[in-house]
C-alpha cells in the first residue's frame, strides 16, 4: 500500500497547512495519509473532522505502518523513530523530538515506489495563504456545539484575539494600548479570546459587561483543571486534555463570526487564520453547515 505519515507537532493552523500540502501530493500519487496531530494527541480527531468526503483516505491509526519498519522510508533519518514517538506531556518537550533539528520531509517533486513510506514530520510554516481550508469539514457534533455557543452571543459583536503565552508573541504596553483603543471605539460588545485567561480577565476588569469572555476550557499541567492562571499556551496541553482542540476551534469560529477583529500579533498562524475567516464569512458558513 502507499502511505504518507503526517505527524504534526505544532498548532492548529500549521497542522491544517501540512495536511493540505500532503493532500496535494497524495491526490497526484494516489496515496493514503496516516494523520497524527501530536499537539492534540489526547483528542480523537473523528470528534472534530468529517473525513468521509475527503479527496484521499485519512487513517488515524498508525499501527497500520508496522509492516514498513523493514521497508524503505523517506527520509531515512526517520526510520529509527517510527515506532518510538515520544509522548509530549509538558511545555517545550516537543522540541526534543525534532531529531536535533533535522528536516523530516520527503521530496514532493519526486514519485516514489508505492511500498516506500513517505514521512512529513511537521513543525509548522509561516504561511500567509489559506488554501488549506479547501477540503476541511467539521463533524456535526462540533458544528452543533459551535451553534450552541454562538446562540449565547449577541447578533453583532466585534472581537479581540490575544496571543500572549508563546514567548515569540509579546503582549506589551503598546499592544495593550491598541487593543484597549479598539474596544473603546467599538459601539457593540467585544468578544475576547486568548491563550492566557488572565488577559481576558484584565480587559473584563477594565470594560465590564462590554467584554464577552470566552469560556474556553483551560488546562494547567501542574495545577490541574482551572479556569484562570493558565501557565502555557492552549496547544501545549492538547496531549493530555481532549477538549483543547475542540475549544480552540470554537474560539476560532466565534472570532471569525465577529463583525471585525483585532489581533495582538501578526506572527501567530492561529491569529491570522481567525482574521482571514472573519474577512471571508462565506468560508465560515461552509465550515459550520
Amino acid at each position: 500500500m502507499s502511505y504518507i505519515l503526517l505527524r504534526c507537532r505544532t498548532g492548529f493552523n500549521d497542522c491544517l497547512y501540512e495536511l493540505w500540502t500532503c493532500t496535494q501530493y497524495a491526490i497526484q500519487h494516489k496515496r493514503k495519509i496516516v494523520l497524527e496531530f501530536m499537539m492534540y494527541n489526547a483528542t480523537d480527531l473523528n470528534t472534530i473532522f468529517d473525513f468521509s468526503q475527503y479527496p484521499v483516505e485519512i487513517i488515524l491509526d498508525n499501527r497500520i505502518l508496522n509492516d514498513f519498519i523493514d521497508k524503505d522510508i523517506v527520509p531515512n533519518i526517520y526510520k529509527s523513530q517510527l515506532l518510538d514517538p515520544k509522548n509530549m506531556k509538558q511545555k517545550d518537550q516537543n522540541t526534543d523530538y525534532m531529531l536535533k533539528g533535522a528536516i523530516i520531509d520527503f521530496n514532493r517533486n519526486i514519485s516514489y515506489p508505492s511500498d516506500t513510506l513517505l514521512v512529513r514530520d511537521g513543525w509548522g510554516r509561516n504561511n500567509n495563504f489559506m488554501n488549506h481550508l479547501s477540503y476541511i469539514k467539521f463533524n456535526s457534533e462540533l458544528v452543533n456545539y459551535f451553534h450552541s455557543k454562538r446562540n449565547q452571543l449577541p447578533i453583532e459583536y466585534n472581537a479581540v484575539q490575544v496571543r500572549a503565552t508563546d514567548k515569540s508573541h509579546v503582549y506589551n504596553g503598546p499592544v495593550l494600548k491598541k487593543s484597549r483603543e479598539f474596544i473603546e471605539q467599538s459601539n457593540i460588545p467585544v468578544f475576547v479570546a486568548s491563550d492566557d485567561s488572565s488577559k481576558i480577565s484584565r480587559l473584563q476588569g477594565l470594560y465590564g459587561s462590554k467584554i464577552i469572555k470566552s469560556d474556553t476550557y483551560y488546562y494547567n499541567f501542574m495545577k490541574g483543571n482551572i479556569k484562570s492562571n493558565q501557565a502555557g499556551n492552549l496547544h501545549q496541553f492538547g496531549a493530555i486534555e481532549p477538549n483543547v482542540l475542540r475549544d480552540a476551534i470554537i474560539d476560532l469560529l466565534l472570532l471569525a463570526s465577529a463583525n471585525t477583529i483585532f489581533l495582538t500579533t501578526e506572527r501567530s498562524g492561529y491569529s491570522r487564520l481567525a482574521r482571514y475567516l472573519c474577512n471571508n464569512k462565506d468560508i465560515v458558513n461552509k465550515l459550520i453547515q
